[in-house]
C-alpha cells in the first residue's frame, strides 16, 4: 500500500478530507520535554499552512519538523481556496519520516463552472485561451486558483468573469450578450470611459474619437484604447468642454467657457483671454473653416486664429442686432457659417459678414431664441440650421421648413452625410432619409441607455457616433443602410 511504503511501518496513518477550517490557537512550538519526533511534510503545489492538532506554528510546506513529541497526532494542511487535507501519524521514535500530499490526484480539490449565454454558442475562453467549446458547457476539472472566464460570440459585446476558484464549487459564467449587430454602447461600465456625461465629439486622423465630457475633460477613443486629457494633468482651460473640432492638418481643438485649448504632437496649448490675444468672453463654440482658420464664438462676438494670432470681430458692426454666437458651422465651399439667433444666420465672404436671407415666414414669426447646430450635406451643399424646436434647409437659393416627428424636442447636434440627416436630441435620435422621416429611434428597441443626446458625427467608414447626457458613446454601425 503507498501510506505503508511512505512510512516504512513507522506511521499510522488514516487520510481524511476536512472541509471546514480550524480555529488558531497558537504560534510557538511546544515545550513540554518530549521534543524527539520528527516529521517532513511537502505538498503539491506548496505553500500549505501546517497545523499540528489544530494548533498553528507558522509553518509552510515544505517544512521538517523536528520537535514533535512522541505518540499520535493530528497534521492538517491548509491552503487558500482548496479543500483542507487531514492525517493522522503515530510517532514512535526520532526517525525522520515523510509525507508527501500531492493535491493534483485528488478529485475533491478540483471546482468546475457552468457556461451558459443568451444567445447560446458563444465561444469559451478560459485566461485568453480558446477551450474549443461553446455555451451552454460545464467545464470541470478545474484546480483552485485564480480565473478569467470569457464569451464571445460575433457580433456581440464580449462578457468576462475573473473569479477564484475552490476546491468542490460549482461557479455559475452567464451572460445576456449585448448585441452589437448595429448599435454599440461604450460607457463606464464596459469599456472604461471617464464618464458617462458627454457633450460634444469629433472624428480626428485615422477615425480617432475625440470626446469632450461635462467634468472629466476630453478623451480620445479607438474602439479599445482610451486617453485622457484634463485642466489638472494636461493645462485644459477647464474640465467641462463644449465643443471639439478637427483642423485641416488633423489637429484636435476644444472649446470651454473659459477658453479655447489645440492638441497637437501628442500634447496641448491653452488660449484664454489672459495668456493670448483671444478677446474677453464666454467662449461655446468652435469651428475650422476651409482655409485652415479656427473660429471660436462667444456671447462677445467672434475671435479668429490664423498666421498664430488672434482677430477678433464685432458682429454688430456687420450688421447684426447681437454678438452673441450661438453656433458655427462651414457651408460646402468651406465658408464659416455663424448662428447668431432667431433669424439672422450670416455667412462669410472675406471677412465680411452678410445675412442669409430668405427665412420662412412663419419661422420669422415664431419665438426662435437662437440656432443650436449647423451643418452642410457633402452631396447635395445644403445647408441645415436646428434650434430649441424646428429645423430648416437651405439649398443655395431658398429656405425650407422640415417636419419634425416629436414635439418639445430640443435639436442639439446635426450630421447631414450623404443621403442621411441625423438629428440629436433630448428625447432621442432622428433619421431623415433622402428628405423623408426614415426613422425614430426610440429606446428600447436599439438597446439605447438613454434618449438624451448631445452631437453627432460621422467617421470616414461611414459609421455613425453619438455623444449622449448621460449614457456614454454610441456608435451605429454603416453597413445597416447600404
Amino acid at each position: 500500500m503507498y501510506l505503508k511504503r511512505a512510512f516504512k511501518l513507522l506511521f499510522v496513518v488514516y487520510l481524511f478530507i476536512l472541509g471546514g477550517c480550524e480555529q488558531d490557537i497558537t504560534t510557538s512550538a511546544p515545550n513540554d520535554g518530549f521534543h524527539n519526533g520528527k516529521i517532513s511534510v511537502k505538498s503539491s503545489p506548496p505553500g500549505s499552512m501546517i497545523y499540528i492538532d489544530d494548533k498553528i506554528y507558522g509553518l509552510k510546506t515544505p517544512n521538517e519538523i523536528n520537535w514533535i513529541g512522541l505518540g499520535e497526532h493530528k497534521i492538517t494542511l491548509k491552503k487558500q481556496y482548496y479543500r483542507d487535507t487531514s492525517f493522522k501519524v503515530n510517532i514512535q521514535d526520532d526517525l525522520l519520516n515523510t509525507f508527501d500530499i500531492n493535491y493534483y490526484e485528488n478529485v475533491k480539490m478540483y471546482g468546475s463552472a457552468i457556461c451558459d449565454s443568451d444567445p447560446k454558442g458563444a465561444e469559451i475562453f478560459i485566461n485568453d485561451s480558446a477551450t474549443g467549446f461553446v455555451t451552454p458547457e460545464l467545464i470541470s476539472g478545474l484546480f483552485p486558483g485564480s480565473y478569467k472566464f470569457e464569451l464571445r460570440k460575433k457580433e456581440h459585446r464580449s462578457f468576462i468573469k475573473n473569479f477564484n476558484m475552490k476546491s468542490g464549487v460549482n461557479t455559475s459564467v452567464y451572460s445576456a450578450l449585448e448585441d452589437t449587430s448595429v448599435w454599440v454602447t461604450f460607457h463606464e461600465g464596459n469599456s472604461g470611459i471617464p464618464s458617462d456625461e458627454l457633450t460634444c465629439l469629433t472624428i480626428g486622423a485615422d477615425d480617432l474619437v475625440w470626446v469632450g465630457t461635462v467634468d472629466y475633460g476630453v478623451f480620445s477613443f479607438d474602439g479599445k484604447n482610451i486617453k485622457k486629457y484634463s485642466m489638472e494633468n494636461d493645462g485644459l482651460p477647464a474640465n467641462k468642454i463644449f465643443q471639439l473640432t478637427t483642423d485641416l492638418d488633423g489637429n484636435i481643438w476644444m472649446v470651454a467657457n473659459e477658453g479655447v485649448a489645440k492638441f497637437s504632437n501628442g500634447s496641448w496649448t491653452s488660449f484664454t483671454p489672459d495668456n493670448s490675444g483671444l478677446y474677453q468672453g464666454n467662449f461655446s463654440t468652435i469651428q475650422c473653416d476651409g482655409q485652415g482658420s479656427i473660429w471660436v464664438g462667444s456671447n462677445n462676438g467672434l475671435n479668429k486664429f490664423s498666421g498664430g494670432s488672434w482677430t477678433h470681430y464685432d458682429l454688430k458692426e456687420h450688421g447684426s442686432v447681437s454678438n452673441y454666437v450661438t453656433c458655427l458651422g462651414k457651408e460646402f465651399e468651406g465658408r464659416l457659417v455663424v448662428g447668431l439667433g432667431r433669424n439672422d444666420p450670416k455667412i462669410n465672404y472675406d471677412e465680411t459678414f452678410y445675412s442669409i436671407s430668405g427665412f420662412p415666414g412663419n419661422i420669422q414669426d415664431t419665438n426662435i431664441n437662437w440656432q443650436t447646430a449647423v451643418d452642410y450635406n457633402t452631396e447635395t451643399g445644403e445647408l441645415y440650421f436646428a434650434w430649441f424646436s424646428g429645423l430648416v434647409k437651405y439649398n443655395q437659393t431658398a429656405w425650407t421648413e422640415i417636419n419634425i416627428p416629436v414635439e418639445d424636442v430640443n435639436i442639439r447636434g446635426i450630421e447631414a452625410h450623404e443621403d442621411q440627416l441625423w438629428l440629436a436630441t433630448n428625447k432621442g435620435l432622428i433619421l431623415y432619409y433622402m428628405d423623408a422621416i426614415r426613422n425614430f429611434i426610440p429606446r428600447i428597441d436599439n438597446n439605447l441607455r438613454t434618449l438624451d443626446f448631445w452631437d453627432i458625427e460621422t467617421d470616414s467608414k461611414g459609421n455613425v457616433w453619438i455623444a449622449s447626457a448621460d449614457g456614454g458613446l454610441t456608435k451605429y454601425k454603416a453597413f445597416v443602410n447600404q
